[in-house]
């Protein structure tokens, strides 16, 4: 499969107000940035879509808000809502 863009908002380091939308091409995409700066985020953002994420994965701060809220799954096909801790939009396009 390839994925040629990434989208987050409300996903880690990534608001609704400054979200994530980073496209990719074809072959090997190199991610390269100081710490902190959301390389890793982009990593798990299509593992988050996927649901290949097990405890070991899940990463919460002090400041992580715990809430019943549904995200928004979207695959570029039809959308899927799954509940889950927290909300955010993470899109996929093939």
């Amino acid at each position: 499969m390839y994925i040629s863009e990434i989208f987050a908002a409300g996903f880690r380091c990534f608001s609704d107000k400054e979200p994530l939308r980073l496209g990719l091409r074809p072959g090997l995409n190199i991610l390269v940035g100081p710490n902190d700066a959301g390389k890793t985020a982009i990593i798990d953002a299509p593992r988050h879509l996927l649901w290949t994420r097990g405890d070991d994965y899940v990463r919460l701060g002090p400041v992580a808000k715990l809430t019943n809220r549904k995200d928004r799954i979207e695959t570029g096909r039809t959308p899927q809502e799954r509940k889950r801790q927290g909300r955010g939009v993470a899109t996929a396009k093939r």
